[in-house]
């Protein structure tokens, strides 16, 4: 008897941890975007607002290596045709 409650105890607690890593899992889903992959029978809006957060993300990394670049640009037409060091 006391080998069988304890393999019930056992399995109860297996199926505690499961359900667990189950709820972290949904939890998980619920708070991170969702990156996966679009299936065609998702609605238009919803793999249209993925794609536009793909498009707004790289949009963002362009400007900002353009702005970086352009900043450099400035800086080396100051240094040469301002301060005429060449």
């Amino acid at each position: 008897m006391a080998r069988a409650a304890e393999l019930e105890a056992q399995i109860l607690a297996e199926e505690q941890a499961a359900e667990e890593a189950r709820k972290g899992r949904q939890r998980r889903a619920k708070t991170e975007p969702a990156e996966t992959t679009i299936y065609s029978s998702a609605p238009l809006a919803e793999r249209a607002s993925q794609e536009y957060a793909y498009v707004q993300r790289d949009l963002r990394r362009i400007a900002i290596v353009g702005g970086g670049l352009l900043l450099v640009l400035i800086l080396i037409d100051i240094l040469f045709n301002v301060t005429h060091i060449l």
